[in-house]
């Protein structure tokens, strides 16, 4: 087992995302005084108890379906409720929600035992690599479970002006999708992100959102949980590893474009690859589920404050961004890929849009490896990037 590399953020990225968490706390802090004082007012006989428990039950009932709302939206963190691993640390609420899956739909049990398994190989295949484990304490308290790749001893095709020993190092955090797992990058091979990007001189950082894997499940799970889970990363890269801002990168895919590109619009340096991600998360949800039920999806996904605004995230942010995407995304309705939504954007001038338009194949194309020559493609855009790096370091 290597050495465990451990790490607590200490900032938030934007006084609003403390506001977001504070209030969540504050609102979870009036439920209990709620009903602490319904009981009180009962047992005393005076009126306005039923008030104060019909408050208390409607902030309870809200933080439930928000949080059981996340799990088909992050679907690897139903499948982590069955990983041995986490057995120990499961809460009531879990408990409640694992009874109800195996009652209703037995054989994800099963399937997520197994994919703890893959996990575990994953894990494995990492370790070879020469990969850490890594915690990382989201400034909320969240542990997270990630691993730490250095930059590999035979560094093959780096660019020498921005990859010399004596500068500072450059850093790629990658963000899973939503159904995903980071150990499943020690499956893939010559596909793996910390094998190929290690190889071309970067420091990797490979993680788990919270509740997924073996990483906790914090507070109050949420679209701004995430946030923080990816500003994690960013700052263990910042004081740890001593990167600067415009040399770190998100590498990401669907529900990690979106985390991503919210994370870098709070920390306007930091470059983007957001590949295969939506507009935002209510028109995605609206595609994948159709239109007949796809606008109470949609409707759910706002209402429980778990929808990402991409498009105005994205012109926040200052490093430098690509899309990539693929027309026919087996996943993603055309109304709702990234991509489209900014072409249609009035206020962006389409000449400025760095794009990959990927190859239409049969099969699963949101999930599918990318060819090597879209690989190649991608590593033109990071030299592009490269040189808006030396363009900011002149200054």
């Amino acid at each position: 087992m290597t050495s465990l590399l451990r790490y607590e953020a200490t900032e938030y990225p934007h006084f609003s995302v403390r506001l977001t968490v504070y209030t969540g706390a504050l609102l979870k802090w009036v439920g209990y005084g709620s009903c602490v004082g319904s009981v009180n007012y009962f047992v005393r006989g005076e009126s306005g108890w039923g008030w104060l428990l019909f408050l208390s039950c409607s902030i309870s009932l809200y933080r439930i379906a928000h949080w059981i709302g996340g799990m088909p939206l992050v679907p690897s963190s139903l499948m982590s409720l069955f990983d041995p691993r986490r057995t120990s640390s499961q809460t009531f609420f879990e408990r409640q929600v694992i009874k109800v899956v195996n009652r209703y739909a037995p054989g994800i049990e099963k399937q997520g035992k197994q994919g703890a398994e893959v996990c575990a190989k994953g894990i494995a295949n990492l370790e070879q690599l020469g990969a850490k484990e890594l915690s990382l304490t989201a400034v909320d308290g969240t542990v997270l479970h990630a691993m730490y790749v250095a930059p590999s001893k035979h560094v093959k095709h780096a660019d020498a002006s921005v990859f010399s020993p004596s500068q500072p190092p450059m850093v790629m955090i990658v963000l899973n999708a939503n159904g995903e797992f980071f150990e499943h990058d020690g499956l893939y091979n010559e596909h793996s992100d910390a094998l190929r990007y290690g190889q071309r001189g970067f420091h990797v950082i490979l993680m788990n959102y919270r509740g997924v894997g073996k990483s906790g499940l914090g507070g109050w799970t949420s679209r701004t949980g995430l946030l923080l889970d990816a500003d994690a990363a960013v700052q263990f890269a910042l004081y740890v590893l001593k990167a600067p801002e415009h040399r770190i990168f998100f590498k990401t895919r669907s529900l990690g474009g979106a985390v991503g590109t919210e994370a870098a619009s709070f920390r306007p340096k930091l470059n983007v690859c957001n590949a295969r991600s939506f507009s935002t998360f209510s028109a995605a949800a609206r595609g994948v589920i159709g239109p007949k039920f796809g606008k109470y999806a949609a409707w759910a996904v706002s209402f429980l404050f778990w929808d990402y605004d991409s498009v105005r995230n994205w012109k926040l942010v200052g490093g430098f961004k690509w899309v990539e995407y693929i027309p026919q995304d087996t996943m993603l309705c055309p109304e709702s890929i990234l991509y489209y939504a900014l072409s249609e954007d009035d206020s962006i001038d389409t000449r400025s849009l760095n794009f990959l338009k990927m190859r239409t194949t049969v099969g699963d194309t949101h999930n599918r490896p990318l060819y090597e020559f879209e690989y190649s493609e991608r590593w033109s855009f990071f030299e592009k990037a490269f040189k808006h790096i030396q363009a900011i370091e002149k200054k």
